[in-house]
């Protein structure tokens, strides 16, 4: 009785029943993680990001980056087969009034500017000058500036309007210096009419030629001023002469 407990300590069965056979067992198999083939290790001199080796792009794909085209600079318009150009010409109509100007001027050093006196234009153009000498405060109350300015005016509105008949593109600075001057000259006749009490039965001959000396500068100096150039059209492809 003590001999058969002991074999069914042991996995054996009691008497009546036989041990099943070693070839009937069955074994499960074995049941593991489902399987990943580790990442391999980069080699020492190869280039990593985050312990990453980098897959550098093969031959065909570098050849393919190389073979890219480059960026295109911005297209540039064609420029205009036609253009404006300014043609140089002379003002022949605002210098011959500049030059008339200083004729006038000039002729009326030879005549008297008032009614009844002797006194040429020379001859007051002479004390101005003598006055001036002593200084403008002298000029000014000697009262002979003004035929000295309007002369003077004269002379360089003929000198002005001899440049006028120069070709130039434009004749508007000739113009400006023009009026300058020409304004000038009419204060001086404006003076004189102002001291003779705006009666035109004192003036002489020199005095009308002053007014003419201011109205012709006037003129001629808004005339080549307000003058617009002359343009016309040129083609590119032309031959310059």
């Amino acid at each position: 009785m003590i001999e058969r407990q002991r074999h069914s300590l042991f996995g054996r069965r009691t008497a009546g029943g036989a041990s099943p056979p070693a070839d009937d067992v069955h074994v499960l198999p074995d049941r593991t993680v489902p399987g990943f083939s580790p990442l391999p290790l980069p080699a020492a001199d190869e280039s990593t990001i985050l312990g990453f080796p980098v897959e550098e792009p093969e031959a065909d794909d570098a050849s393919a980056v190389a073979e890219l085209p480059a960026e295109q600079p911005a297209a540039v318009p064609p420029e205009p087969a036609i253009r404006l150009v300014v043609l140089p010409r002379a003002d022949p109509l605002a210098g011959i009034a500049l030059v008339l100007a200083g004729v006038a001027a000039a002729a009326s050093l030879w005549v008297p500017w008032v009614e009844g006196d002797a006194d040429t234009g020379s001859s007051l153009v002479v004390r101005g000058l003598t006055a001036a000498g002593s200084g403008l405060v002298a000029l000014d109350r000697s009262g002979l500036w003004q035929p000295v300015a309007i002369v003077l005016g004269g002379v360089l509105l003929l000198l002005l309007g001899v440049l006028l008949f120069l070709p130039s593109r434009t004749h508007r600075v000739v113009g400006v210096l023009s009026l300058v001057v020409a304004s000038g000259a009419t204060a001086g006749v404006l003076f004189l009419m102002a001291s003779a009490g705006w009666s035109t039965a004192r003036f002489g001959p020199g005095m009308w030629l002053a007014v003419a000396v201011a109205a012709l500068g006037i003129l001629g100096a808004l005339k080549a001023m307000l003058t617009v150039p002359r343009v016309t059209l040129k083609h590119r492809g032309r031959a310059r002469r």
